[in-house]
């Protein structure tokens, strides 16, 4: 558009001058910066005011709401932070002006995956923002209360006031524990791994009850519904109480006795032996020895002294039928020795020959008495090669002796 014409048909030096100077005097047109023209209005600056406040101010003067959009901002939400055109220039009547209008500050979302579900809500709120909706779900790696996810995500810029949704765990899978109480650890251990369950701590105690090796208490207990992959605490019995066997060597029958029970043990089976060194009642040895680690309440047994033997005739058995001769040895307190037998044309057998140590002398108690029985007369083996096996028979039996085995073979 032209606001000035010159009119000539030629165009000279002192026209392009006129031309000029015609120019620099043109009034000015619309929208140039120098006033109004026709049917024009200045735009208020509605920067600051509320949404409604400008377009009330830019209806008084004609114009309208053009394109609005929001930002973050500093300035209050609802206020107009930005406007095209720009307060103070000149449009024409009924033009549009865009508005930029303030969302109020920006939030950050806090990241609160992995928090326990309290902190998790406690960071929403105190951020500005609302805790929406919240869902519990299985999960096996995340403990339970813990936040699996949220929405919107950790780091968004948001409004303030907008909910945050979770993801809450709910645990893994739940199981019951099986009463392994009374099984040896090993099969304990099975049980629990077949249900989906670990083994926690295991700790040891002694039982007077419980077999060494087997389980004495649970934690927790059967029947409790536990996240599959839990541990399971136990208490396996060491079995009784182990005790040391106190030395009662050389003390009176009496006071080891006492010593042996004190020690929560029991008195087991008591020998009494002679001794020429240990005097009468007193101990001279025991088992286990003493210093001996045993469980509570097992047996010591004690060898006690009877003092120095006295000392014992050895009867005189020769002459008598061995039977006779052993039962009058073990009467006097003796033991019988080694028996042997021979042949005697002077003692009927089945007697004594001799003895040793001999009748009357002075023997130590359970000392072992020899004897020596007869066999009879001694008898000459008939020859009976080459006779037959009637003849031969015969011939045997006929010198007091007695057919043996018979084989027969080719020859």
């Amino acid at each position: 558009m032209t606001a000035c014409s010159v009119p000539g048909a030629r165009i000279t030096l002192f026209s392009l001058l006129l031309v000029a100077v015609v120019v620099v005097g043109c009034p000015a047109g619309p929208g140039n910066g120098n006033g109004p023209q026709p049917n024009q209005v200045m735009v208020p600056n509605v920067v600051g005011m509320t949404r409604a406040e400008a377009e009330s101010t830019l209806a008084a003067q004609n114009l309208s709401i053009g394109g609005v959009t929001t930002e973050y901002s500093a300035v209050e939400a609802g206020r107009v932070v930005g406007q095209n055109p720009s307060g103070g220039r000149y449009v024409d009547e009924n033009s549009a002006i865009s508005l930029v209008i303030s969302k109020g500050p920006a939030v950050n979302v806090p990241n609160v995956a992995g928090m326990m579900r309290d902190d998790a809500e406690d960071a929403i709120t105190g951020a500005g923002l609302v805790v929406g909706a919240v869902t519990e779900q299985r999960h096996e790696t995340t403990e339970a209360g813990r936040v699996i996810s949220q929405d919107p995500a950790g780091g968004t810029r948001v409004d303030q006031g907008v909910s945050v949704a979770l993801v809450v765990s709910k645990g893994p899978e739940q199981v019951n524990v099986p009463d392994v109480v009374g099984m040896p650890r090993a099969q304990a251990e099975a049980e629990l791994a077949a249900a989906g369950l670990a083994l926690g701590i295991v700790d040891e105690q002694y039982s007077d009850e419980i077999e060494a090796g087997r389980v004495i208490h649970q934690n927790p207990l059967a029947g409790t519904l536990v996240d599959r992959g839990a541990g399971v605490a136990l208490v396996v019995s060491e079995g009784p109480r182990p005790m040391t066997v106190p030395n009662v060597v050389g003390m009176r029958q009496a006071d080891a006795e006492s010593a042996i029970t004190g020690a929560h043990l029991i008195v087991g089976t008591l020998t009494e032996e002679y001794s020429t060194s240990v005097k009468a009642g007193d101990v001279i040895r025991q088992e286990p020895l003493g210093g001996t680690r045993v469980p509570e309440g097992s047996a010591v047994d004690l060898w006690v002294s009877k003092g120095p033997p006295e000392p014992v005739n050895v009867p005189s058995v020769v002459g008598m039928a061995r039977a006779e001769a052993e039962a009058a040895i073990i009467a006097s307190g003796l033991a019988v020795g080694a028996v042997t037998e021979q042949f005697s044309d002077t003692v009927p057998a089945g007697e004594v020959i001799s003895q040793q140590p001999e009748g009357d002398t002075l023997v130590e108690p359970d000392s072992s008495v020899d004897l020596v029985v007869s066999r009879g007369p001694a008898v000459s083996v008939p020859g009976v090669v080459n006779r037959t096996q009637a003849e031969a028979e015969s011939a045997i039996r006929d010198a007091g002796l007695t057919v043996g085995t018979v084989l027969q073979e080719y020859s």
